[in-house]
Protein backbone atom coordinates (compact mmCIF):
# COMPACT_ATOMS: atom_id res chain seq x y z
CA UNK A 1 0.00 0.00 0.00
CA UNK A 2 1.34 3.47 -0.67
CA UNK A 3 2.20 5.83 2.50
CA UNK A 4 -0.49 8.19 1.73
CA UNK A 5 -2.82 5.42 1.84
CA UNK A 6 -1.33 4.19 4.77
CA UNK A 7 -1.46 7.09 6.93
CA UNK A 8 -5.55 7.57 5.33
CA UNK A 9 -5.99 4.17 6.79
CA UNK A 10 -4.69 4.95 10.51
CA UNK A 11 -6.51 8.51 10.62
CA UNK A 12 -9.70 6.48 9.70
CA UNK A 13 -9.36 4.32 12.42
CA UNK A 14 -7.99 6.74 14.82
CA UNK A 15 -11.02 8.56 14.17
CA UNK A 16 -13.36 5.68 14.48
CA UNK A 17 -11.64 5.16 18.18
CA UNK A 18 -11.59 8.35 19.44
CA UNK A 19 -15.25 9.66 18.11
CA UNK A 20 -16.92 6.48 19.12
CA UNK A 21 -18.71 6.40 16.19
CA UNK A 22 -18.70 4.88 12.39
CA UNK A 23 -17.32 6.04 9.58
CA UNK A 24 -16.76 5.65 5.84
CA UNK A 25 -13.88 5.99 3.31
CA UNK A 26 -12.45 5.03 0.02
CA UNK A 27 -8.76 4.09 -0.23
CA UNK A 28 -6.84 2.71 -2.93
CA UNK A 29 -4.08 -0.43 -2.79
CA UNK A 30 -1.97 -2.19 -5.27
CA UNK A 31 -2.36 -5.88 -5.56
CA UNK A 32 0.66 -8.43 -5.73
CA UNK A 33 1.02 -8.23 -9.29
CA UNK A 34 0.64 -4.84 -9.18
CA UNK A 35 -2.79 -4.44 -10.19
CA UNK A 36 -4.41 -0.88 -9.12
CA UNK A 37 -7.81 -1.95 -6.27
CA UNK A 38 -9.88 0.46 -5.23
CA UNK A 39 -12.00 -0.53 -1.70
CA UNK A 40 -15.11 0.86 0.54
CA UNK A 41 -14.08 0.59 3.96
CA UNK A 42 -17.16 1.06 6.53
CA UNK A 43 -15.63 0.94 10.00
CA UNK A 44 -17.77 1.01 13.18
CA UNK A 45 -17.00 0.47 17.03
CA UNK A 46 -17.74 -2.18 19.06
CA UNK A 47 -17.92 -1.65 22.74
CA UNK A 48 -17.24 -4.11 26.12
CA UNK A 49 -19.58 -4.01 28.66
CA UNK A 50 -17.81 -0.97 30.29
CA UNK A 51 -18.79 0.43 27.19
CA UNK A 52 -14.75 1.26 25.92
CA UNK A 53 -14.05 0.95 22.71
CA UNK A 54 -11.26 -1.42 22.21
CA UNK A 55 -12.68 -3.52 19.08
CA UNK A 56 -13.50 -1.86 15.66
CA UNK A 57 -15.69 -4.29 12.78
CA UNK A 58 -14.66 -3.67 9.25
CA UNK A 59 -16.38 -4.23 5.95
CA UNK A 60 -14.74 -3.91 2.73
CA UNK A 61 -16.22 -3.47 -0.57
CA UNK A 62 -14.35 -3.81 -3.73
CA UNK A 63 -15.26 -1.17 -6.06
CA UNK A 64 -12.86 -1.14 -8.91
CA UNK A 65 -14.91 -1.80 -11.51
CA UNK A 66 -17.17 1.13 -10.72
CA UNK A 67 -14.30 3.63 -10.36
CA UNK A 68 -12.94 2.74 -13.54
CA UNK A 69 -16.73 2.47 -15.17
CA UNK A 70 -16.58 6.46 -13.90
CA UNK A 71 -13.95 7.22 -14.95
CA UNK A 72 -14.03 5.80 -18.55
CA UNK A 73 -17.23 8.07 -18.41
CA UNK A 74 -15.67 11.26 -17.31
CA UNK A 75 -13.04 10.92 -20.07
CA UNK A 76 -15.53 10.03 -22.37
CA UNK A 77 -17.90 13.25 -21.75
CA UNK A 78 -14.24 15.23 -21.93
CA UNK A 79 -14.00 14.07 -25.30
CA UNK A 80 -17.40 14.69 -26.16
CA UNK A 81 -17.35 18.57 -24.66
CA UNK A 82 -14.22 19.41 -26.20
CA UNK A 83 -15.84 17.99 -29.77
CA UNK A 84 -18.75 19.96 -29.00
CA UNK A 85 -17.03 23.23 -28.58
CA UNK A 86 -14.78 22.24 -31.93
CA UNK A 87 -18.16 22.09 -33.51
CA UNK A 88 -19.32 25.22 -32.17
CA UNK A 89 -16.25 27.13 -33.01
CA UNK A 90 -16.60 25.92 -36.77
CA UNK A 91 -19.83 27.15 -37.04
CA UNK A 92 -18.56 30.63 -36.21
CA UNK A 93 -15.45 30.30 -38.07
CA UNK A 94 -17.77 29.29 -41.01
CA UNK A 95 -20.13 32.02 -41.19
CA UNK A 96 -17.19 34.55 -40.44
CA UNK A 97 -15.32 33.63 -43.45
CA UNK A 98 -18.72 33.93 -45.60
CA UNK A 99 -18.93 37.66 -44.74
CA UNK A 100 -15.24 37.92 -45.39
CA UNK A 101 -15.39 36.33 -48.72
CA UNK A 102 -18.02 39.04 -49.53
CA UNK A 103 -16.42 41.81 -48.62
CA UNK A 104 -13.19 40.12 -50.15
CA UNK A 105 -14.86 40.06 -53.48
CA UNK A 106 -16.25 43.62 -53.77
CA UNK A 107 -12.49 44.93 -52.74
CA UNK A 108 -10.43 42.78 -55.10
CA UNK A 109 -13.23 42.86 -58.43
CA UNK A 110 -13.30 46.98 -57.48
CA UNK A 111 -9.34 46.51 -57.84
CA UNK A 112 -9.31 44.79 -61.51
CA UNK A 113 -11.87 47.32 -62.47
CA UNK A 114 -9.19 50.55 -61.41
CA UNK A 115 -6.40 48.90 -62.49
CA UNK A 116 -8.30 47.99 -66.00
CA UNK A 117 -9.36 52.22 -66.45
CA UNK A 118 -6.05 53.22 -65.32
CA UNK A 119 -3.47 54.30 -67.42
CA UNK A 120 -1.05 55.65 -64.40
CA UNK A 121 1.37 53.04 -63.26
CA UNK A 122 2.27 55.17 -60.33
CA UNK A 123 -1.16 54.32 -59.32
CA UNK A 124 -0.86 50.23 -60.00
CA UNK A 125 2.12 50.16 -57.94
CA UNK A 126 1.95 52.21 -54.93
CA UNK A 127 -1.65 52.00 -53.97
CA UNK A 128 -3.71 48.87 -56.20
CA UNK A 129 -0.96 46.29 -56.03
CA UNK A 130 -0.63 46.81 -51.63
CA UNK A 131 -4.24 47.07 -51.00
CA UNK A 132 -4.41 43.59 -53.78
CA UNK A 133 -1.41 42.28 -51.84
CA UNK A 134 -3.26 42.48 -47.81
CA UNK A 135 -6.76 41.65 -49.89
CA UNK A 136 -4.83 38.19 -51.20
CA UNK A 137 -3.60 37.65 -47.63
CA UNK A 138 -7.40 37.99 -46.23
CA UNK A 139 -8.29 35.16 -48.82
CA UNK A 140 -5.89 33.02 -47.52
CA UNK A 141 -6.93 33.00 -44.22
CA UNK A 142 -10.40 32.89 -45.03
CA UNK A 143 -9.93 29.45 -46.92
CA UNK A 144 -7.97 28.62 -43.56
CA UNK A 145 -11.75 29.16 -41.62
CA UNK A 146 -13.71 27.67 -44.31
CA UNK A 147 -11.22 24.11 -44.33
CA UNK A 148 -11.36 24.49 -40.79
CA UNK A 149 -15.47 24.64 -40.54
CA UNK A 150 -16.01 22.29 -43.60
CA UNK A 151 -12.87 21.08 -45.35
CA UNK A 152 -14.24 21.21 -48.46
CA UNK A 153 -14.27 18.14 -50.66
CA UNK A 154 -15.26 20.10 -53.88
CA UNK A 155 -12.88 18.03 -56.64
CA UNK A 156 -12.69 14.76 -54.27
CA UNK A 157 -11.59 11.88 -56.81
CA UNK A 158 -9.67 8.47 -55.58
CA UNK A 159 -5.88 9.22 -55.04
CA UNK A 160 -3.23 7.27 -53.52
CA UNK A 161 -1.80 9.09 -50.05
CA UNK A 162 1.68 7.58 -51.53
CA UNK A 163 1.55 9.40 -54.76
CA UNK A 164 0.02 12.30 -53.49
CA UNK A 165 3.27 12.78 -51.38
CA UNK A 166 5.34 11.96 -54.17
CA UNK A 167 4.29 14.58 -56.27
CA UNK A 168 3.33 17.08 -53.79
CA UNK A 169 6.52 17.45 -51.51
CA UNK A 170 9.11 18.58 -53.97
CA UNK A 171 6.26 21.99 -54.34
CA UNK A 172 6.54 22.27 -50.43
CA UNK A 173 9.85 21.40 -49.58
CA UNK A 174 11.28 24.94 -49.25
CA UNK A 175 8.58 25.69 -45.79
CA UNK A 176 11.56 23.27 -44.49
CA UNK A 177 14.57 24.39 -42.92
CA UNK A 178 17.47 23.38 -45.45
CA UNK A 179 19.59 22.03 -42.32
CA UNK A 180 16.71 19.47 -41.62
CA UNK A 181 16.57 15.89 -43.36
CA UNK A 182 13.34 15.07 -44.77
CA UNK A 183 13.12 11.29 -45.77
CA UNK A 184 10.07 9.53 -47.23
CA UNK A 185 8.98 5.69 -46.54
CA UNK A 186 5.91 5.50 -48.86
CA UNK A 187 4.07 2.13 -49.00
CA UNK A 188 3.85 1.06 -52.58
CA UNK A 189 0.31 -0.77 -52.23
CA UNK A 190 -1.29 2.03 -50.44
CA UNK A 191 -5.34 1.90 -50.24
CA UNK A 192 -6.84 4.57 -52.52
CA UNK A 193 -8.85 7.15 -50.84
CA UNK A 194 -11.40 9.59 -52.15
CA UNK A 195 -9.96 13.30 -51.28
CA UNK A 196 -9.32 16.54 -52.94
CA UNK A 197 -5.99 16.75 -53.39
CA UNK A 198 -5.70 20.60 -53.12
CA UNK A 199 -7.48 20.04 -49.76
CA UNK A 200 -4.80 17.46 -48.43
CA UNK A 201 -2.06 19.76 -50.15
CA UNK A 202 -2.84 22.16 -47.38
CA UNK A 203 -2.62 19.28 -44.78
CA UNK A 204 0.85 18.45 -45.83
CA UNK A 205 2.25 21.42 -45.79
CA UNK A 206 0.52 22.77 -42.56
CA UNK A 207 1.88 19.54 -40.80
CA UNK A 208 5.21 19.73 -41.99
CA UNK A 209 5.76 23.71 -41.44
CA UNK A 210 4.92 22.84 -38.05
CA UNK A 211 7.45 19.88 -37.50
CA UNK A 212 10.11 22.12 -38.87
CA UNK A 213 9.35 25.27 -36.57
CA UNK A 214 9.41 22.46 -33.98
CA UNK A 215 12.93 20.89 -34.89
CA UNK A 216 15.05 24.14 -34.33
CA UNK A 217 17.76 23.22 -36.32
CA UNK A 218 19.59 19.95 -37.45
CA UNK A 219 17.27 17.27 -37.06
CA UNK A 220 14.88 14.98 -39.06
CA UNK A 221 11.03 14.75 -40.55
CA UNK A 222 10.08 11.27 -41.86
CA UNK A 223 6.82 11.14 -43.77
CA UNK A 224 5.06 8.10 -44.54
CA UNK A 225 2.34 6.05 -45.55
CA UNK A 226 1.13 2.43 -44.54
CA UNK A 227 -2.37 0.76 -44.63
CA UNK A 228 -4.25 0.22 -41.49
CA UNK A 229 -6.84 -1.58 -40.50
CA UNK A 230 -9.05 -0.31 -37.41
CA UNK A 231 -11.18 -2.88 -35.50
CA UNK A 232 -13.96 -1.52 -33.20
CA UNK A 233 -11.93 -1.92 -29.97
CA UNK A 234 -9.20 0.52 -31.26
CA UNK A 235 -12.05 2.81 -32.95
CA UNK A 236 -14.76 3.01 -29.82
CA UNK A 237 -11.73 5.14 -27.47
CA UNK A 238 -11.01 7.27 -30.49
CA UNK A 239 -13.79 9.79 -31.08
CA UNK A 240 -14.38 10.52 -34.70
CA UNK A 241 -12.75 7.31 -35.95
CA UNK A 242 -14.27 4.18 -37.45
CA UNK A 243 -13.57 1.06 -37.48
CA UNK A 244 -12.34 -0.53 -41.09
CA UNK A 245 -9.39 -0.27 -43.73
CA UNK A 246 -7.51 3.19 -44.01
CA UNK A 247 -4.50 4.63 -45.31
CA UNK A 248 -2.61 6.01 -42.99
CA UNK A 249 -0.60 9.74 -43.67
CA UNK A 250 2.47 9.83 -40.55
CA UNK A 251 4.22 13.11 -39.99
CA UNK A 252 7.24 12.16 -37.50
CA UNK A 253 10.21 15.12 -36.16
CA UNK A 254 12.24 15.14 -33.65
CA UNK A 255 11.82 18.23 -32.73
CA UNK A 256 10.75 19.90 -29.22
CA UNK A 257 7.56 18.40 -28.48
CA UNK A 258 4.61 19.59 -26.95
CA UNK A 259 3.48 20.11 -23.54
CA UNK A 260 0.36 18.65 -22.27
CA UNK A 261 -1.93 21.58 -23.22
CA UNK A 262 -0.13 22.54 -25.95
CA UNK A 263 -1.67 19.25 -27.23
CA UNK A 264 -5.14 19.80 -26.31
CA UNK A 265 -5.63 23.05 -27.97
CA UNK A 266 -3.30 22.40 -31.26
CA UNK A 267 -6.14 22.52 -33.26
CA UNK A 268 -8.34 25.07 -31.94
CA UNK A 269 -8.52 28.45 -33.95
CA UNK A 270 -6.06 30.90 -33.52
CA UNK A 271 -4.49 29.05 -30.77
CA UNK A 272 -0.39 29.43 -31.97
CA UNK A 273 2.47 28.76 -29.70
CA UNK A 274 4.63 30.80 -32.41
CA UNK A 275 5.28 34.86 -31.96
CA UNK A 276 4.14 35.52 -35.51
CA UNK A 277 1.80 32.88 -35.69
CA UNK A 278 -2.12 33.02 -36.82
CA UNK A 279 -2.91 29.96 -34.91
CA UNK A 280 -5.45 28.57 -38.35
CA UNK A 281 -2.65 26.00 -39.87
CA UNK A 282 -3.77 23.04 -37.69
CA UNK A 283 -7.27 24.39 -37.32
CA UNK A 284 -7.46 23.97 -41.00
CA UNK A 285 -6.11 20.72 -41.07
CA UNK A 286 -8.31 19.50 -38.43
CA UNK A 287 -11.37 20.58 -40.31
CA UNK A 288 -10.29 19.22 -43.46
CA UNK A 289 -9.37 15.54 -42.03
CA UNK A 290 -12.75 15.60 -40.29
CA UNK A 291 -14.80 16.53 -43.55
CA UNK A 292 -12.86 13.82 -45.51
CA UNK A 293 -14.66 11.57 -42.79
CA UNK A 294 -10.81 10.74 -41.61
CA UNK A 295 -9.39 11.23 -38.24
CA UNK A 296 -5.98 12.50 -36.68
CA UNK A 297 -4.17 12.24 -33.93
CA UNK A 298 -1.26 14.04 -32.28
CA UNK A 299 1.53 12.04 -29.97
CA UNK A 300 3.66 14.48 -28.46
CA UNK A 301 5.65 14.68 -25.17
CA UNK A 302 8.63 18.24 -24.23
CA UNK A 303 11.66 16.74 -25.59
CA UNK A 304 10.78 14.00 -27.50
CA UNK A 305 9.41 14.87 -30.72
CA UNK A 306 6.14 14.69 -31.89
CA UNK A 307 4.42 11.87 -34.24
CA UNK A 308 0.95 13.12 -36.35
CA UNK A 309 -0.85 10.55 -37.88
CA UNK A 310 -3.66 11.05 -40.53
CA UNK A 311 -6.25 8.29 -40.82
CA UNK A 312 -8.41 8.53 -44.26
CA UNK A 313 -10.65 5.56 -44.95
CA UNK A 314 -10.25 3.63 -47.94
CA UNK A 315 -12.07 3.07 -50.68
CA UNK A 316 -12.92 0.43 -53.35
CA UNK A 317 -12.56 2.89 -56.51
CA UNK A 318 -9.35 2.39 -58.49
CA UNK A 319 -7.24 5.69 -58.41
CA UNK A 320 -8.11 7.95 -61.09
CA UNK A 321 -5.11 9.69 -63.11
CA UNK A 322 -5.27 13.16 -63.63
CA UNK A 323 -6.52 14.48 -67.43
CA UNK A 324 -4.77 17.34 -69.14
CA UNK A 325 -7.79 19.22 -70.31
CA UNK A 326 -7.38 22.39 -72.04
CA UNK A 327 -9.88 24.35 -71.45
CA UNK A 328 -10.99 26.77 -74.80
CA UNK A 329 -12.80 30.20 -74.70
CA UNK A 330 -16.22 30.33 -75.48
CA UNK A 331 -17.53 32.40 -77.92
CA UNK A 332 -21.28 33.17 -78.66
CA UNK A 333 -24.16 35.30 -77.41
CA UNK A 334 -26.27 34.76 -74.60
CA UNK A 335 -27.51 36.14 -71.52
CA UNK A 336 -25.75 35.39 -68.12
CA UNK A 337 -28.47 35.17 -65.11
CA UNK A 338 -26.65 36.35 -62.13
CA UNK A 339 -27.81 35.08 -59.13
CA UNK A 340 -25.97 37.07 -55.36
CA UNK A 341 -27.79 36.93 -51.99
CA UNK A 342 -25.12 40.07 -50.84
CA UNK A 343 -26.19 43.16 -53.01
CA UNK A 344 -22.79 44.57 -52.91
CA UNK A 345 -21.09 41.44 -53.90
CA UNK A 346 -23.89 41.76 -57.24
CA UNK A 347 -23.72 44.45 -58.42
CA UNK A 348 -19.76 44.84 -58.84
CA UNK A 349 -19.98 40.86 -60.28
CA UNK A 350 -22.49 42.84 -63.10
CA UNK A 351 -20.47 45.56 -63.57
CA UNK A 352 -17.58 43.94 -64.28
CA UNK A 353 -18.76 41.41 -66.57
CA UNK A 354 -20.35 44.31 -68.36
CA UNK A 355 -17.11 45.66 -68.95
CA UNK A 356 -15.09 42.45 -70.01
CA UNK A 357 -17.78 42.12 -72.59
CA UNK A 358 -19.47 45.36 -73.96
CA UNK A 359 -22.69 43.11 -75.79
CA UNK A 360 -23.16 41.34 -72.64
CA UNK A 361 -26.95 41.44 -71.16
CA UNK A 362 -26.83 40.95 -67.37
CA UNK A 363 -29.73 40.33 -65.54
CA UNK A 364 -30.12 40.06 -61.67
CA UNK A 365 -31.97 37.29 -59.91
Amino acid sequence: MAQENRDALHLHLREVFETGAGKSCELKFLTTDSQLVYVHMETLPVADEDGNINLVRTAVIDITNRRKAEQERDRLEAKLRVAQRMKAIATLAGGIAHEFNNALSVITVNLDLLEMRSKDDDIKNQIVEPIRQSADRMAQLTDQLLAYSRGGKDRAKSISLSDFVRNTLPFIRHSVDPSIHVETDLAANIFPVEADSIQMQMVLAALLSNASDAVKGKGHIRISTRNEEIDLAFAENRLGLRPGSHACLTIEDTGTGMDAETRHRIFEPFFSTKFQGKGLGMAAVYGIVKNHDGWISVDSHKGTGTMVRVYLPAIEAPVIEPENAEAEPYNGTGTILLIEDDEMVSEVTRRSLMISRKTATVKKA
